[in-house]
């Protein structure tokens, strides 16, 4: 009787064959053809157009372990926080706009979260160096 292969494993070969078969011998030629053809018929000024793969992502056996090693990857500078973010199979540049979107709205409303890495440690102590909160700041002259 065959067992199943490990769904790790699997995942890993589903991932090899996306970047090393299925992105250079379809997906590639098929950009070529359409950006060329977008270029003939005069909607585009250059046929070569850059494009970024990002194949959907695959859900983790262990999504704790996996958050960790990409947080270490990203501290130790090994992988870039917008390579991590592309790994979930989303848009770096979007995710980041919410991050910024969502950042500029808590310091809007005075709110710290212990989730906010600006403010606070990894085991919710403040920050020494957070950004000073104006509404608390002793300092500030307009804060008054």
């Amino acid at each position: 009787m065959r067992h199943a292969p490990p769904p790790v494993r699997g995942a890993r070969r589903t991932d090899a064959v996306q970047w090393q078969l299925f992105i250079p011998m379809f997906c590639a030629p098929v950009w070529r053809w359409f950006t060329e053809a977008a270029w003939a018929a005069g909607r585009i000024p250059t046929p070569e157009v850059p494009v970024e793969w990002s194949p959907p992502k695959f859900e983790a056996v262990d999504p704790q372990k996996d958050a960790m090693a990409d947080l270490l990857a990203i501290r130790s500078g090994t992988m870039t926080l917008a390579e991590a973010i592309a790994r979930q199979g989303r848009n770096p540049d979007a995710v980041l706009a919410e991050i910024a979107a969502t950042n500029a709205k808590l310091d809007e409303l005075g709110l710290v979260l212990d989730s906010d890495p600006r403010r606070v440690t990894k085991t919710g102590s403040a920050q020494a160096n957070a950004p000073a909160d104006a509404a608390t700041d002793p300092d500030d002259p307009e804060a008054d």
